[in-house]
């Protein structure tokens, strides 16, 4: 459910703004356990999202379910950074050929303007690569920050669904990719031996 901003919180003006060029990479293990704990304050931080819609998307993308998407590709959870200060995050999911944008969050405390264009069209960029058909995300009427990226890099409304989880009510845009390999994925299927391995980092908190 991709939420750039709204938040509850103002913009924290005590830390000088971040300099350097904007960039994305891929998270490196030991970054998930920040970037989980990021977007949970980006989940509890959306107004309109009813309790029980927070509470199903805090279990769904646990950090273990975090941590299954890092063992698919790295660049599910992809971490944004303005010269060397980490800014934001994207998380992204398969989908029997389509990719789903999870997520899109950048720090209010080191937000600017430009930051969430910038990265929209590095993620993009990246994930033209020939394996998915199309880029798919869920938002709210309301956000408008996100709706206005949705324009600008040509997303298509499909359509607005009303009590579509847990009584919220969200707009599908959609966006073709440039698939050229053949077959699909199997969605966000892990081995049992990587599921397992997942699930002991997060008990002994090394994620």
């Amino acid at each position: 459910m991709n939420q750039m901003t709204p938040i509850k919180e103002p913009i924290s003006q005590t830390r000088p703004p971040v300099h350097g060029e904007l960039t994305q990479r891929a998270a490196r293990r030991s970054e998930l356990g920040y970037v989980h704990q990021r977007l949970v304050e980006a989940i509890d931080g959306i107004e309109d999202f009813n309790d029980a819609f927070r509470d199903f998307e805090r279990a769904r993308l646990s950090r273990a379910y975090l941590a299954d998407l890092y063992s698919i590709d790295p660049n599910h959870i992809c971490v944004c950074f303005a010269g060397d200060t980490m800014t934001g995050f994207l998380i992204s999911g398969p989908e029997q050929g389509n990719l789903w944008y999870y997520w899109g969050y950048v720090f209010p405390e080191v937000r600017t303007p430009k930051m969430a264009m910038v990265y929209l069209r590095l993620f993009l960029e990246h994930w033209n690569n020939g394996r998915f058909h199309k880029i798919s995300l869920y938002t709210t009427r309301t956000n408008r920050p996100t709706l206005a990226l949705m324009k600008r890099f040509r997303f298509e409304h499909k359509c607005e669904l009303a009590n579509h989880v847990m009584g919220q009510d969200f707009m599908l845009f959609e966006r073709a990719l440039n698939r050229v390999e053949p077959g699909y994925d199997h969605g966000t299927s892990v081995s049992r031996l990587a599921r397992f391995r997942n699930r002991m980092l997060c008990a002994f908190g090394l994620i």
